[in-house]
């Protein structure tokens, strides 16, 4: 096998561990049932915080949004004095 790694090696004009990670790489990614899937948080949390409710999910997003309107409105203020 190692011979096999070293004659690709040379006829790319590559190292023999550049091949060699190369040919790993390749055979992980090809390999059934061992491909790891790449997700977001939004993509973990979602299910826990959506429960499917199309209605609460539009009533949750303009309180979110009147949020960050009201913070943006807030922005650059001075905070308030201590007893205020």
């Amino acid at each position: 096998m190692k011979q096999a790694i070293e004659r690709a090696a040379r006829r790319d004009g590559r190292s023999l561990s550049a091949t060699a990670i190369d040919l790993l790489r390749k055979s992980l990614a090809d390999a059934p049932g061992e491909q790891t899937r790449v997700s977001s948080a939004w993509d973990e949390f979602r299910p826990l915080l959506y429960d499917g409710n199309d209605e609460q999910a539009e009533q949750f997003a303009r309180m979110m949004e009147e949020i960050e309107t009201a913070r943006k409105k807030d922005f650059g203020k001075p905070p308030p004095e201590p007893g205020e």
